[in-house]
């Protein structure tokens, strides 16, 4: 039954973010009589909607925040975007990604094969699956995972310096640092952190990464609009009085031990954690070392050996490694041929849904017709044409020139504007 229930909730998180606003949501639940599921998915339905309100009416449908890219060059550069949305959305269905998702245990799996897909990268795949995980069917396990936005990464090298986060691999270290040492800011303060001692409830103690990832966003926002605003430089702001001495000679307090937590049965949060520990132990002791899934791949998807992220059996995300294609052919290939398919799939679908599913209203919704217009004899004003016309696909409308002058008549063609309704 979880299947069924997460095909609804997906669709539904796909359909609202690819376009991240709230009246295009409604505006589609209005204009089918209810809740847009997969099983009332009706493609030309639905762009009959969003066409009328976004080429007739020309009002907007879609946000700055984190909507989806509009994949246009793959599903066609002349689609309005709204369409190329919608062919993107039924891909991440038909590809089974819902099926896929519910097999992620940890949060960076389910980012990663989220990113299979064109135009995603990780920050939206981020948002995506945030939004996902407070469905009731999925629960990833969100570690210390996180990928950096704009606006994190601004704030990261406010702190740390341009110099130093100037990779992907470097914002996520320096996330990973904040979160081990925030217990000697939560020391400075005087107050342990939120769910310092809610074992019971499942929490992990402190601030996660992704709530550090978002609260430098937050950070960074106040910080520009503090300068924007006109108060000044962020560098005039004086610093936070405090004790260093607090700070340095503070004592790593129990609630963040992760180590002597691992020891407790009684941690209802950390039982995860220790049956994970308990298998590596086991299999270091063995010997035995065996890869369980390929997470992702670093490079073009023609790489003919590339390199993969391996998933190690009992060891958690922290411990995967990069290994070339060559080496999994030895004692891995079913793993291997299984990521490789899956890849293929993606583009498969991509394909074929832009094969299937031509777009056949025209864009932007008007058309162009020309009449000649009578020539008007020339006065001692300058005799004037108009002309108004739509723009094309791609292209702005153009004001045009004025036409005619004393010496002679206008002959250039007048073009009407003609509506063409949905």
């Amino acid at each position: 039954m979880a299947l069924p229930v997460l095909a609804l909730t997906s669709v539904r998180v796909f359909l609202y973010s690819g376009f991240y606003h709230d009246p295009t949501y409604q505006l589609l639940t209005d204009g089918l009589g209810e809740i847009p599921s997969w099983k009332n998915f009706n493609l030309e339905k639905y762009e009959s909607i969003l066409y009328e309100r976004s080429i007739i009416q020309k009002e907007v449908i879609y946000t700055s925040a984190f909507q989806l890219v509009p994949p246009t060059i793959y599903y066609g550069r002349n689609l309005p975007h709204f369409a190329a949305t919608l062919r993107f959305i039924m891909t991440l269905m038909e590809t089974g990604l819902p099926n896929k998702l519910l097999q992620c245990k940890y949060a960076v799996d389910a980012s990663h094969i989220l990113q299979t897909f064109p135009t995603l990268g990780g920050f939206l795949a981020q948002n995506i699956l945030v939004s996902l995980n407070d469905s009731p069917t999925l629960s990833f396990q969100y570690r210390t995972f996180a990928t950096c936005g704009p606006g994190s990464r601004s704030y990261l090298q406010r702190i740390f310096g341009k110099q130093v986060i100037n990779h992907i691999a470097m914002e996520q270290a320096g996330l990973k640092w904040l979160y081990e040492n925030q217990w000697r800011y939560w020391a400075r303060l005087g107050v342990d952190p939120p769910h310092a001692w809610d074992m019971e409830k499942g929490m992990r103690p402190g601030m996660r990464v992704l709530d550090i990832e978002n609260a430098l966003c937050w950070c960074h926002r106040y910080v520009n609009a503090y300068q924007r605003k006109g108060y000044g430089s962020f560098a005039d702001i004086p610093p936070p009085k405090y004790d260093p001495e607090i700070t340095e000679t503070a004592s790593m307090p129990a609630w963040c031990d992760e180590e002597s937590q691992l020891s407790s049965f009684n941690r209802a949060s950390f039982i995860g954690d220790y049956e994970e520990e308990s298998q590596k132990l086991q299999e270091e002791e063995e010997g035995v070392f065996e890869i369980e899934k390929i997470i992702c791949r670093k490079g073009h998807r023609t790489d003919r050996d590339g390199l993969f992220r391996v998933r190690w059996k009992g060891y958690p995300p922290e411990d995967d490694t990069w290994e070339r294609g060559s080496s999994l052919k030895e004692g891995a290939e079913d793993i291997l041929k299984e990521w490789i398919e899956w890849e293929e799939g993606v583009w498969a679908t991509v394909a074929r849904i832009t094969k299937e599913n031509p777009y056949t209203r025209p864009w932007p919704g008007m058309k162009v017709e020309l009449k000649e217009e009578k020539p008007e004899p020339a006065t001692g004003t300058a005799a004037t044409g108009s002309m108004r016309a739509t723009p094309g696909a791609g292209s702005r409308g153009k004001r045009g020139r004025r036409a005619g002058t004393s010496a002679g008549p206008s002959k250039r063609p007048r073009q009407e504007v003609v509506k063409v309704e949905p």
